[in-house]
């Protein structure tokens, strides 16, 4: 009768230490340039989940899209494009101004092209070239291209150029954690 009891315990807490999911932020500052001029301070973060299933298989689930923030802009969202890329997609009246060249800086282009909503504006690149959120572990620099500009709304976007961000870290957080505050000194 101990010997089942003992095994059932036994069994219970392997299975609750074995299902162990954390929620992380991942997090890299930067400065970006703006379009009144001056530099402002800017954070790249997502969150992911990360553990184990209480059965022992690997779980790895981003939670958020990664998300730039520039002190006192609006935030932009970077989602997977058709590449499996992280890109910023463009908005109605954006065109393109610039491209990344193989060495990984950008080219301004000779004459800029109007482009359609959905094209990729932005990129976040990893060595120079496009990545996503796989490959951005902890300790790798992250930089964002901009390509795209408009003119009827200057502030949409940074100058075009690549800015690049520090280190990423990574925090354990709760799901419900406020987006850092790119204004704030770390």
């Amino acid at each position: 009768m101990k010997t089942a009891r003992y095994l059932v315990v036994s069994l219970l807490t392997a299975a609750a230490l074995a299902g162990c999911v954390t929620n992380y932020q991942y997090l890299s500052r930067g400065e970006i340039a703006t379009a009144a001029g001056g530099p402002r301070s800017a954070v790249l973060y997502w969150q992911k989940d990360e553990g184990r299933l209480w059965y022992g298989k690997k779980y790895e689930q981003v939670d958020t899209s990664l998300t730039m923030r520039v002190c006192e802009e609006v935030p932009k969202p970077f989602s997977l494009g058709n590449g499996k890329h992280l890109v910023l997609f463009s908005r109605s009246g954006d065109r393109r101004v610039g491209e990344i060249a193989d060495n990984g800086t950008v080219k301004r282009l000779a004459a800029p092209q109007p482009v359609g909503e959905d094209s990729d504006c932005g990129f976040i690149l990893l060595d120079g070239a496009p990545t996503d959120t796989a490959h951005l572990a902890t300790g790798t620099r992250p930089a964002v291209a901009i390509v795209c500009d408009n003119v009827r709304r200057p502030d949409r976007y940074p100058p075009i150029g690549i800015y690049a961000f520090g280190a990423v870290s990574r925090t354990e957080t709760d799901k419900d954690r406020t987006a850092p505050d790119p204004c704030a000194r770390p």
